[in-house]
């Protein structure tokens, strides 16, 4: 079952589509559930609106009766992308690799900032949600996986649970790595961080995302958090790799009801 709400997000003016995904069981049952904050939901559901015509299918994962359950709360991304999904500017290794596109300052802080302060509230208000950071799992890939890092360093009170898919850290990581050693994540904290050995080829290269991925996780083997790091063998940087991981992050997290 899914619901679809509509929002101008505090950072460009542009209306944004939330699409929240239920449980197969959420209208029959009045148990509450974990919920689960993901980025371009544009790419989450449906191939037909998939960037590159492969969706995550999300669903097909989590609408089954022996996997985890939760609500998936989606985010569709916006005309600035790149600039939404930053909270520091770009580096100039990063500004090298995305000339092409018309970066703005950038916007992530005041996203996230809505998700935690606005939507959230919202969404725990109006459903039947385990409301508890424990229970609550910010999602995404690239740069979706960039921001959801932030989130989970800048609100570990909200976001207990980080799925960091494929991150793309070049984008800016001397400031993400300077936020995380002066913000450590508490034991509460749950990261699961993969990546690919074949990411490049759009605009990093393989060596940016696997070596800026295991240079972060020896980072967090350092602090109280709960992280698990899974490099996959050949794994490209695309919607259908990461389909196949979510079984993986969900068990990690146990969003079970």
């Amino acid at each position: 079952m899914f619901e679809t709400l509509h929002f101008i997000i505090p950072t460009i003016n542009e209306t944004r589509t939330v699409t929240i995904y239920f449980p197969y069981n959420y209208s029959t049952t009045t148990d509450s559930y974990p919920v689960i904050y993901m980025h371009d939901a544009q790419n989450l559901f449906q191939d037909s609106t998939a960037y590159g015509g492969e969706s995550w299918r999300i669903q097909k994962y989590l609408n089954q009766r022996d996997t985890p359950q939760a609500i998936v709360v989606a985010i569709d991304n916006s005309s600035a992308r790149f600039s939404e999904y930053s909270p520091f500017p770009i580096s100039a290794y990063g500004k090298q690799l995305t000339d092409q596109f018309d970066i703005q300052d950038p916007l992530g802080i005041v996203y996230i900032d809505w998700i935690a302060h606005e939507l959230k509230p919202m969404i725990d208000k109006t459903y039947r949600t385990l409301s508890d950071p424990k229970n609550t799992t910010i999602a995404g890939s690239s740069m979706g996986g960039y921001i959801s890092f932030y989130a989970g360093i800048a609100y570990p009170d909200i976001f207990s649970n980080l799925a960091i898919l494929s991150p793309a850290f070049w984008f800016n990581k001397v400031a993400i790595t300077h936020y995380l050693t002066t913000h450590p994540l508490p034991h509460t904290s749950k990261i699961y961080m993969s990546v690919g050995t074949h990411e490049g080829g759009g605009i990093a290269t393989d060596t940016d995302y696997l070596v800026d991925a295991i240079e972060i996780n020896k980072l967090l083997a350092r602090q109280a958090c709960h992280n698990t790091f899974t490099i996959i063998p050949d794994g490209i940087h695309h919607e259908s790799a990461w389909e196949k991981l979510t079984t993986q992050w969900s068990n990690f997290f146990g969003l079970s009801y």
